[in-house]
């Protein structure tokens, strides 16, 4: 039976929003300024959290900012991401960005479930808030981790309606202090 891995990179204060700053977002660019020399160490956790993934599971905004990141890259880690198969949930979505994706369509609850009947192993959301945590946590028969990775302290408060990465702002509930 699968397992839901919610993993995410928010700031100490709460922000999801934007980490590359490349989406406008007044407090966007938060990762690369606070993440300095701990971003090495942090790629290596990436790494080994892709090796030992079985699936993705995602939303359509984060669909399209992932595939926009890592479809033209290469080398050990940008590989493992492109080779992995990707689930998409949406209601809209026709045609997903990222290679290897299928999208979820109908009861999402339902179509997780599925899922992770299906497969066998860690099946990472990487951004928690792109979908609704019931609908990956819904499920009594099947567990769920989460580990968020704090990548800093912003000064200034960040709002916005849940999203990650386009469209956020604040981490639901979420201190990233885990």
């Amino acid at each position: 039976m699968g397992k839901i891995v919610i993993s995410t990179n928010v700031s100490l204060d709460g922000v999801v929003q934007d980490p590359d700053g490349e989406e406008g977002f007044r407090l966007g660019g938060w990762f690369g300024q606070f993440g300095g020399k701990d971003l090495e160490e942090w790629a290596k956790v990436e790494l080994e959290e892709a090796l030992g993934t079985e699936a993705l599971l995602l939303g359509r905004r984060s669909d399209e900012w992932f595939a926009t990141r890592w479809a033209s890259r290469t080398g050990e880690w940008a590989d493992r991401l492109n080779s992995l198969p990707k689930y998409v949930v949406s209601s809209t979505l026709q045609e997903p960005k990222w290679n290897n994706s299928t999208v979820l369509r109908g009861d999402v609850v339902s179509e997780v479930s599925k899922l992770k009947q299906e497969l066998n192993g860690d099946i990472v959301n990487p951004c928690a808030s792109s979908i609704p945590r019931p609908s990956v946590t819904a499920s009594p028969s099947s567990p769920t981790s989460s580990s968020e990775t704090p990548s800093g302290r912003r000064t200034a408060p960040a709002f916005g309606k849940p999203g990650c990465p386009a469209g956020g702002g604040r981490a639901s509930g979420s201190s990233g202090s885990r």
